[in-house]
């Protein structure tokens, strides 16, 4: 007969909260020490029938697992994932700034920040061949306000803003890896801006 932490959570968890506490604890450690573990009491739960049952399509009822349920296939996908990544939030600085690289079947940059009274220039460095030749998307709404390429990389300046908060770039996953790597040139505040 096998056991395992659900069973020793029906057992041992006497306090309801869902985890075994540091006192539920130390009365398993006891009862496995003195070899008194009621195992019996886990045994009804090896008779439930577990057996999936084939739906109309052939499958069994379990979950299965779709692994192209989040797969980005055209420009309103890229936006929606873009968009909906948020940056952590930060208990010292009243503006956060968060940065990523992220592999969906290619490289993925991503980068946010969350601050309501200030604009942020970002400039990001890419390798040339990258940023000419494997860029699928960017965020429709992205604020790139120069670019430049000297042979071996590009650079490009982004204004992330509180009314566009969110840049996105990927690039496909042909060839060489797509590492990047990024300046804060500055923030400013931009009350006058959103006031107008």
């Amino acid at each position: 007969m096998e056991h395992d932490y659900t069973c020793l959570l029906g057992i041992y968890d006497t306090s309801g909260e869902g985890h075994i506490t540091i006192d539920e604890f130390a009365v398993f450690v006891d009862d496995a020490n003195n070899d008194t573990i009621d195992w019996a009491s886990c045994a009804g739960e090896e008779d439930e029938d577990v057996t999936p049952t084939p739906d109309e399509d052939g499958t069994d009822d379990q979950d299965e697992i779709d692994n192209n349920d989040n797969a980005i296939t055209n420009q309103e996908d890229f936006d929606n994932w873009a968009w909906t990544r948020d940056v952590p939030e930060n208990d010292v600085l009243n503006c956060g700034f968060d940065i990523r690289n992220e592999w969906h079947n290619g490289y993925y940059l991503w980068a946010g920040q969350n601050c309501e009274i200030y604009d942020l220039w970002v400039r990001i460095y890419v390798p040339q061949d990258a940023w000419e030749n494997r860029k699928i998307w960017e965020t429709s709404d992205m604020q790139c306000l120069e670019e430049e390429c000297d042979g071996d990389e590009c650079n490009a300046l982004f204004k992330i803003t509180p009314a566009n908060p969110r840049l996105g770039i990927a690039f496909d996953g042909q060839g060489e890896e797509v590492n990047f790597r990024f300046e804060t040139e500055r923030w400013a505040p931009c009350v006058d801006e959103m006031t107008e």
